[in-house]
């Protein structure tokens, strides 16, 4: 974390900064997407997004859980996946 600026509410010899209840993630979100028979199988951590084209836009996949599947009617066309943080 860098700090580049402090908000000066306190007169000019304010050389400090206080914060509280900031988390830091331990682990960064996972995805392993592989076939099994004609399903995807997605396995993920995090949240589950998707799109039509690699550059986005993402959306969140409503309703998903690890081992997500994806049967053929699901796979018209591209789609593409990524995680993020919950």
């Amino acid at each position: 974390m860098v700090i580049l600026t402090l908000r000066n509410t306190f007169g000019a010899m304010v050389d400090s900064v206080q914060y509280s209840g900031i988390q830091f993630y331990q682990f960064a979100p996972s995805i392993v997407i592989r076939r099994a028979g004609t399903n995807v199988v997605i396995n993920f951590s995090g949240m589950l997004q998707s799109a039509t084209n690699v550059t986005g836009p993402y959306q969140d996949v409503s309703g998903a859980t690890n081992s997500y599947q994806l049967a053929p009617p699901g796979l018209v066309g591209r789609k593409f996946f990524r995680t993020r943080y919950l």
